[in-house]
């Protein structure tokens, strides 16, 4: 037994993260339970309910494993369906690709990041935005050098925020040549506070308020760090009823670059879809703001440019859905 348990766990460790050898360390449990019998021969109602609770766990761990394997299945297919999309609406051979996909992260869990190479097939990868002429991103929008504005510039950021591909879930691609030059607003300056350092300096609607079912609505914000920020924060828009309830949200990072590493007093753009709901009832409904930190799962506090406190998110405008 102690020869055999040894066997076992180094089995088990050469096998660790091997996901097709990990049958090696069935063994263990089988030997625990068999040792737990072997402690109760005249308590034989204890051994049934030994087996019983093995037979339980054994179930539960079936059902677990087939859910996440299902649910790591069907995001292989949505990414499958995304890729080859990409690949098909990309026009001619030979083409630079900007690939800007994973930051630092596979958009699929335990997948390789470069698998990308192979959709492409007879394209090129650039790390060149300049020689670029076609960018793959895991957001519906994508901002290229210079990733932020100082004050009092004459620069513009290349915003590209059509999609080719607005149907994808994990990743999008953008005809560079389709991109909108952003300069910074005229009028910038804090209009509200999120946190102690966070600013809101301009925002606005790029669509009119009176929307349709499955339309997307698309909103820019302008943002500054008064100083070095201690966290990636993301953002979140959302369509609320009114009852309070939300009805669609546009949820992620608070623009491309991370925002524990933005420059204080340099200005950052953000731009994200909201999509009506096609089943959604016609009536108004309130489109607000709130940014958080993803770590500590809690909503900065939104104040006025004065400092004083309102709440956890931020009004913006109404929306009109149209029958």
């Amino acid at each position: 037994a102690v020869w055999g348990t040894f066997w076992l766990a180094f089995m088990i460790n050469l096998a660790h993260g091997h996901r097709y050898t990990m049958m090696y360390g069935v063994g263990l449990p089988l030997m625990a339970y068999t040792a737990l019998l072997a402690c109760l021969p005249r308590r034989r109602w204890l051994t049934g309910l030994a087996l019983l609770a093995a037979f339980g766990a054994f179930i539960y761990s079936q059902v677990t494993v087939r859910a996440l394997l299902t649910n790591a299945d069907t995001n292989r297919a949505t990414y499958t369906d995304d890729y080859n999309r990409i690949a098909g609406r990309i026009d001619g051979e030979g083409r630079n690709v900007l690939v800007n996909v994973s930051d630092g992260e596979c958009v699929i869990e335990d997948d390789y990041c470069f698998v990308l190479g192979f959709y492409l097939q007879d394209q090129y990868l650039t790390k060149d935005i300049a020689a670029a002429d076609y960018v793959v991103t895991r957001l519906p929008y994508y901002h290229a050098d210079p990733v932020f504005l100082p004050p009092d510039t004459d620069d513009e950021l290349l915003l590209l925020t059509q999609p080719v591909t607005p149907e994808n879930q994990h990743a999008y691609l953008f005809d560079v040549s389709a991109g909108e030059r952003r300069p910074l607003p005229d009028e910038v300056g804090v209009m509200n506070r999120f946190g102690d350092a966070l600013t809101l300096q301009s925002w606005s609607l790029r669509d009119d308020v009176q929307v349709q079912p499955c339309q997307r609505v698309r909103v820019e914000s302008w943002w500054l760090a008064e100083r070095r920020l201690d966290a990636n924060y993301s953002m979140q828009i959302a369509m609320v009823d009114n009852s309070g309830n939300g009805v669609a949200t546009a949820n992620s990072d608070l623009t491309l670059l991370p925002t524990a590493v933005w420059v204080p007093e340099m200005f950052h753009i953000d731009a994200r879809y909201v999509t009506v709901p096609c089943d959604v009832a016609a009536g108004e409904y309130a489109l607000v703001m709130s940014v958080y930190d993803p770590g500590a799962e809690a909503s900065l506090i939104v104040s006025a440019a004065d400092g004083s406190p309102q709440s956890d998110f931020l009004y913006l405008t109404t929306l009109f859905v149209s029958e």
